[in-house]
């Protein structure tokens, strides 16, 4: 069954009402954390975006003149039950029933762009362009995020049995292997080792894409992910392919640590991916399993790629970094005297997606939305806006851009702003990035997202010059 993100379904047989209907009453939190469940979900690292992304459902139902209406939003992806699938497309794909995949070239674009991974060598490599086919692709980039923070490195116990005691000693251990008395003690102690459950996790995905027709592509691209699956080869010495299913019972806690915090979707990654085949082959009547992706998450990372090169900043919710102070407390001090702690925890702090040219008179902030607004002649979201201007007032912006992405011929909208606004000339823009309703083929694809590009690249340099 295939749907389109921020869309409505006319609802045809019991079969698919039964089928909506059991995924409408479960959150996203439900369908990731339930027992047996094989769902890994894409999207933002920043705790309140997901907190409320979360709540949401993949689909909702409602009656509408008496018939049965499945609505979507800007979830897409793959989820499956027992024998029944539903696969939620961008509303840029054309779906064709009679075939069992779709080619959704644009999410497939937005990924490789966001991912680095070369979308003619996955089309090539992989016939069947799969949700679930994506799971390989996005392994480098997790794993070099994590691997920036070093390799993990986990309390093991170790069993020993030498003259050089640092440890308990194991009695019935070392009567066994030691008498008559030839100078050895058996001992255990517990050492911080890279050998370890999650490490042992990675290396298992790593020696399972190997597998694949399309491993080296993917894992051979680049220099940094050759380095760091050598470096994984050689930290997970005691490796066997059999101890896989043991290897994975034991990942089902996932990592919290206070500084290898981005192997935390590294582990779901690679448990999703060494759980892949139960995906296709999966027996169990109650268990859900497939990939969600955030759509809003992933369009904005992927306006980050453009924008980086215009020399925007992109604050990062997550971590903190990146903000605008937009004010403080007092506390006896005058602002400027204000140290940097004090400002993190006593001081109105925002974050714009992006903005360029702070302190200057065409400052320009934008905001990314994975929203109809020109396609479907949409009035502007209350939030939305109060947002910009926000952001517009207190940064003394010129332009307020919000970048959406459309098919409609009509590619912006703008507002004249009163009061400070009117007097420094400030718009509020609303713009279509270009995008076509269906692509014929990947080369098409690829064209015309270049264009696209190229046209929202001119329309922003001529904002910073104006």
């Amino acid at each position: 069954m295939f749907l389109k993100d921020n869309s409505k379904h006319s609802i045809n047989n019991k079969i698919e009402l039964d089928w909506l209907g059991t995924l409408s009453e479960k959150t996203l939190a439900e369908l990731l954390n339930g027992s047996g469940n094989s769902v890994f979900v894409l999207t933002s690292g920043n705790k309140d975006v997901t907190n409320s992304l979360l709540k949401q459902f993949v689909v909702n139902l409602q009656k509408e003149d008496g018939k049965d209406i499945a609505i979507t939003n800007n979830l897409v992806g793959f989820i499956g039950q027992s024998n029944n699938q539903l696969s939620i497309c961008s509303r840029f794909c054309k779906i064709d029933e009679t075939k069992d995949e779709q080619e959704d070239y644009f999410l497939h674009y937005l990924l490789s762009k966001v991912f680095a991974f070369n979308l003619v060598d996955f089309k090539h490599n992989m016939q069947q362009a799969s949700f679930l086919n994506l799971l390989f692709c996005l392994f480098p980039k997790f794993l070099n995020d994590a691997m920036s923070q070093g390799i993990y490195r986990k309390y093991q116990k170790k069993s020993f049995n030498n003259d050089k005691v640092h440890g308990n000693i194991d009695i019935s251990r070392h009567l066994k292997l030691n008498m008559p008395n030839n100078g050895r003690i058996a001992y255990d102690c517990r050492e911080l080792s890279q050998d370890n459950d999650v490490t042992q996790l990675i290396r298992h995905t790593i020696e399972f894409i190997k597998e694949k027709s399309f491993g080296n592509s993917i894992l051979n691209r680049q220099a940094e992910t050759r380095s760091n699956v050598l470096a994984l080869i050689n930290s997970t010495s005691s490796y066997r392919k059999q101890d896989r299913v043991k290897i994975i019972a034991q990942n089902r806690k996932i990592v919290v640590h206070p500084y290898y915090t981005k192997y935390v979707m590294l582990q779901k990654l690679c448990i999703a991916i060494l759980r892949r085949e139960d995906f296709k082959y999966k027996k169990s009547e109650s268990s859900f399993f497939g990939l969600i992706i955030d759509m809003a998450w992933l369009w904005e990372e992927y306006i980050a790629t453009l924008l980086i090169k215009l020399e925007f900043k992109h604050p990062m919710n997550l971590g903190g970094s990146g903000a605008v102070c937009f004010g403080a407390k007092i506390n006896g001090n005058s602002y400027e005297n204000l140290e940097e702690s004090d400002l993190r925890f006593n001081s109105i702090r925002r974050f714009p997606d992006f903005y360029w040219g702070r302190y200057t008179k065409n400052t320009i902030i934008v905001d990314a939305k994975y929203k109809n607004y020109i396609d479907a002649d949409r009035e502007l979201e209350r939030n939305d806006v109060n947002q910009m201007l926000a952001y517009l007032y207190g940064m003394k912006g010129k332009y307020a851009l919000i970048l959406c992405p459309g098919s409609s011929l009509d590619e912006e909208y703008e507002y004249a702003l009163f009061g400070w606004g009117e007097l420094n000339q400030a718009r509020l823009i609303v713009k279509n990035i270009e995008i076509k309703q269906s692509f014929v083929d990947l080369n098409d694809c690829l064209i015309s997202m270049e264009n696209s590009e190229n046209k929202l690249t001119g329309f922003i340099k001529n904002l910073q010059e104006s």
